[in-house]
């Protein structure tokens, strides 16, 4: 395994731990220790009742800002998955250009499917990280659900329309929608070698500082809701949620 791929399967599965509660509305019923679809898309409404609130911001910071956001849910759909995976690239040193991606909605798919790409200062081949293609797979129980969550962008299309088979489609041509930048993020690693200025970590802290009030409420919240769901029955007690999706935090994407 080369050390770009090493990098991409250990974001995928620090993703995955965060998303512990699952991905909110995919499938009947939905991935994750959130069986209950429409619990699960409780859950996602409260989450991204917090993102209309980001605002005066670049899409950078915007990015970095929901990433923390869906950390605190511990829910998301694609849209969490690729903000995740970006903020976990953005502490990379090396790790640059990051672009996020949409394909566009399509007849039965009614929002941007996203994810994120990146290259290993800015050489070699450009990989993509789709957490929530990977989460679908494994859930399903595809052979090399491995290859959806990390492959190369010339890879990328026929991965893509693989995916998108399962609706009967072909995938629409992905949109960046967000870069961080090769000459921004080598400033930020000049930084660190040298001791001067901040940090990739620093820059992360700064831009994502403030909000902690609100985090604990949609926190507070989404515990109601599980909750709520163990008592009626809908839930099972979660003993260990966290088992539901993939690894622990800092191994790499199991097969």
């Amino acid at each position: 395994m080369t050390n770009i791929e090493l990098i991409a399967k250990k974001v995928c599965a620090n993703v995955c731990e965060d998303l512990h509660f699952g991905i909110g509305n995919p499938y009947q019923p939905a991935v994750g220790y959130i069986k209950d679809e429409a619990l699960a898309k409780r859950a996602l409404d409260i989450s991204r009742r917090l993102n209309p609130q980001i605002a005066g911001v670049s899409p950078q910071v915007r990015v970095l800002q929901q990433a923390k956001v869906a950390q605190a849910a511990r829910i998301g759909n694609c849209g969490e998955c690729g903000r995740l995976a970006a903020a976990y690239l953005f502490t990379n040193m090396g790790v640059r250009p990051i672009r996020l991606w949409g394909h566009p909605e399509t007849a039965t798919n009614d929002g941007n499917h996203c994810f994120v790409s990146f290259q290993l200062t800015n050489q070699g081949d450009e990989y993509v990280i789709d957490v929530w293609a990977y989460i679908v797979m494994r859930h399903l129980g595809h052979a090399q659900r491995s290859r959806f969550g990390v492959h190369t962008l010339t890879q990328h299309e026929a991965v893509a329309n693989e995916l998108y088979q399962m609706w009967g489609e072909t995938a629409p041509i992905p949109i960046v929608f967000c870069t961080f930048g090769d000459h921004f993020l080598h400033n930020l690693d000049v930084n660190e070698v040298q001791r001067t200025g901040l940090t990739r970590q620093q820059t992360l802290e700064q831009e994502t500082m403030g909000g902690e009030a609100q985090l604990q409420q949609l926190r507070a919240e989404i515990d109601i809701l599980v909750g709520q769901g163990v008592v009626s029955g809908r839930l099972p007690a979660p003993s260990n949620p966290r088992g539901s999706i993939c690894a622990e935090r800092g191994r790499v994407l199991p097969a």
